[in-house]
């Protein structure tokens, strides 16, 4: 993808993402159930509520796009749980020794 984008010399900024969009606490989620634990465990919040609060004021909705990608007829990457449970058990197997 990086070569493509470098080769046929296509300027500008590309956000480059794996499909799935998701809040970080279904991400939390997400990573829980690739690594065979209980997803309940994990509770939504609302940003204000988080201790310490962010240092910025964070955007509504800030899921990257990859229209670029689809403008220029690159392949997408798949979704994002697909690499999630290939890392999570890389690293599972790493803990285990």
């Amino acid at each position: 993808m990086i070569v493509r984008i470098a080769t046929e010399k296509r300027s500008g900024a590309w956000h480059v993402t794996n499909q799935g969009d998701v809040s970080w606490y279904e991400f939390a989620r997400e990573v829980l159930i690739a690594g065979g634990f209980d997803p309940d465990k994990v509770a939504p919040i609302k940003t204000h509520e988080l201790q310490p609060p962010r240092p910025a004021k964070r955007p509504f909705n800030s899921v990257l796009n990859n229209s670029g990608l689809k403008n220029a007829g690159i392949d997408l990457l798949p979704d994002f749980r697909i690499p999630l449970k290939r890392l999570v058990s890389q690293l599972q197997q790493n803990e285990r020794g």
